[in-house]
């Protein structure tokens, strides 16, 4: 305990030239001068690039070499904070204490020299903190031993990377792999490269929407069987696609069965083939929001009753469609427009209970099944 306390520095801290206001910082006395300008940023959220810190008379340098010890002997300090105009600063030149202030804070690099921030040695301790590689010289941002240091910490860093980053394989999987979203700063060199794309597509099939190439079926099928909703993309003018391939039943069924909605991005003649209607709406019952045709939607509910929630809603009013659903599953009765409800009524016992609750009080329906029992 005691050889904690003998480690800390008490700094008193006199905001403005009136000094009126004052609070207290403790400090490892070996850290550097930087560390207590960023322990005041913390405290008041004054960049310390706007700080000015004065100590009898004289200012401290941020980012000096110079331990808190070695600048104030005793146990306690106090110093007095002003503001200073940072647009009137100039790069700091200073490579020890760019060094130092790189270890500490990722935004140092931004305020370094030219020659600084094109120092390989200099620039790849800063970007260890996530944030930096942005602040780097393009020169630096175009290293791959640069880069991979800086896309492995921080992902989103490799927007800022250079052309010869951005078309490098490795590191570019590397980023799309952390995020997908990287795809989209990928050199376009890259994204005609067959490889890449089925290492990408097979891992987020959504990534062949931002290819700028011409696509071979088999990668369009890892693509859909991986996303079912990358069918888009592939009848999409200017974008990976081989608009032929939008028609191919394999594609669509593959789509399908991955994501049942993808059927929205079927071709007009697929959205009513038996085969696909069926396959997407076991897979998703809302994927009949897509289907066209009276027949196709018959199959829909015939393969998925639960589908006559999401069918257009003439079908929900259409009584041999009710029908097929119904014979199903009875619950679906639920989703079953006035028309229909009139028919079921008079075609079966006890089924308004599944009916839905305006209905079951509707002095139609009432009527219908007063008239049918008076028969009876």
């Amino acid at each position: 305990m005691d050889a904690r306390m003998d480690s800390l520095l008490k700094v008193r801290v006199l905001e403005g030239l009136s000094c009126e206001v004052e609070y207290e910082v403790e400090m490892d006395r070996h850290s550097v001068a930087f560390a207590l300008m960023l322990e005041i940023r913390r405290r008041t959220g004054w960049h310390w690039r706007r700080q000015k810190l004065i100590n009898q008379a004289t200012r401290l340098v941020i980012g000096e070499g110079t331990r808190l010890d070695e600048l104030f002997p005793g146990e306690e300090a106090e110093i007095q904070l002003l503001h200073c105009d940072s647009s009137q600063l100039a790069p700091i030149e200073d490579r020890d204490a760019m060094e130092q202030m790189v270890r500490l804070s990722l935004d140092s690099l931004k305020y370094a020299s030219k020659a600084l921030k094109a120092d390989k040695e200099l620039v790849m301790m800063a970007v260890r903190l996530p944030g930096a590689f942005r602040y780097a010289a393009p020169l630096c941002q175009n290293d791959l031993d640069v880069a991979r240091i800086a896309i492995a910490g921080c992902p989103q860093m490799f927007r800022f990377g250079g052309r010869t980053v951005r078309r490098d394989h490795a590191i570019a999987s590397m980023a799309v792999q952390a995020d997908p979203g990287n795809i989209r700063f990928v050199s376009p060199d890259l994204l005609r490269n067959r490889k890449f794309v089925q290492e990408r597509v097979e891992k987020d099939g959504l990534a062949l929407g931002a290819t700028n190439a011409r696509v071979p079926k088999e990668i369009i099928m890892a693509a859909v069987s991986q996303n079912g909703l990358a069918l888009k993309f592939v009848a999409k003018k200017g974008v990976a696609a081989n608009p032929e391939l939008a028609k191919d039943e394999e594609v669509v069924m593959a789509a399908v069965q991955q994501n049942g909605k993808a059927l929205k991005f079927a071709p007009d003649a697929l959205r009513s083939k038996t085969e696909i209607v069926q396959a997407a709406v076991q897979q998703n019952p809302m994927a009949a929001k897509f289907v066209d045709g009276r027949e196709a939607v018959l199959e829909a509910v015939r393969a998925q009753p639960k589908a006559l929630r999401y069918v257009h809603r003439q079908f929900r009013d259409d009584p041999e469609v009710v029908e097929v659903a119904f014979a199903k599953d009875p619950a679906t009765l639920v989703f079953a427009f006035k028309t229909a409800m009139l028919h079921m009524v008079g075609a079966h016992d006890d089924v308004l209970k599944f009916a839905k609750k305006s209905l079951q009080e509707d002095s139609d329906v009432l009527a219908k099944l007063a008239t049918k029992r008076g028969g009876h």
